[in-house]
């Protein structure tokens, strides 16, 4: 299934097809692992390289140690999480993410999602869009194949999913800041952004976003998007009667009456 982009949205929101995947489908991208930094460890003033450029400086986040909670691929890694108490005095409830350059597709790793988990994109300091995972979890909720850990099969009670974030009709952002409102945690990974909108690379077809659409999003405004309703094709047996009567009426209908 593909999202249609809207002219009147800033940004949209879709979540993978398939549900064990780690990683966007987009390419030429940059993602941020957090693989090789150390775990259960405050991380600051954090630079987001990729060869010899920067992508982004971050100014702080938490690094847990893969646990049935997060850490993306068949063998685990580490995870930044967003939390109030996960990390004790190193807890990091926000982490703002500033780009050296526009952006106009974001996307993550979500893992043991809960309503708690807000992203917020800014242009300079003006608010392009806000999303609340509250949304997703609405839209996840009649598919039980993004509950529990691809990988380890635990905490089958929350959901874990790949988050695409498409700047549509222009839109892109500079920074990105992800917060967690609760007591939870707003666990993630495999950060990944491009500069380039969707539709910008070869293949790519700009009206059609990959993924399930979630939302529509401009500034704090959300509208949902709803799933569309799959009309199962008739049987075999109930298209032949439809068919015979069918020719029925239409001989019925045909026949004159002589005077």
């Amino acid at each position: 299934m593909v999202a249609s982009s809207s002219a009147n949205a800033a940004l949209v929101v879709t979540y993978a097809e398939n549900s064990n995947a780690y990683n966007s489908s987009l390419t030429n991208t940059k993602v941020l692992t957090f693989d090789n930094l150390p775990a259960r460890s405050k991380v600051t003033n954090y630079t987001w390289t990729s060869g010899s450029a920067t992508v982004a400086t971050i100014n702080q986040f938490y690094v847990q140690a893969s646990d049935q909670y997060g850490g993306a691929g068949a063998s685990g890694s580490n995870y930044p999480v967003q939390s109030q108490s996960v990390g004790g005095s190193g807890a990091t409830p926000t982490t703002t993410i500033s780009f050296t350059a526009s952006q106009g597709y974001y996307g993550l790793w979500w893992s043991a999602g809960d309503s708690a988990n807000v992203l917020t994109f800014y242009s300079g300091n003006t608010l392009v869009a806000q999303f609340t995972t509250s949304s997703l979890l609405t839209k996840l909720a009649s598919s039980p194949d993004y509950y529990g850990n691809p990988r380890t099969n635990q905490n089958m009670i929350e959901a874990y999913a790949f988050i695409n974030f498409f700047g549509v009709a222009g839109t892109t952002w500079d920074s990105v800041v992800m917060t967690n409102q609760g007591s939870s945690g707003f666990e993630s990974d495999n950060w990944t952004t491009r500069v380039g909108a969707y539709g910008t690379e070869p293949g790519e077809l700009p009206n059609n976003l990959p993924g399930v659409t979630v939302a529509q999003v401009t500034g704090t405004t959300v509208t949902l998007v709803p799933t569309p309703t799959v009309v199962p094709e008739p049987t075999s047996t109930l298209y032949l009667f439809s068919t015979l009567g069918l020719l029925a009426f239409r001989r019925r209908s045909s026949g004159k009456t002589n005077a």
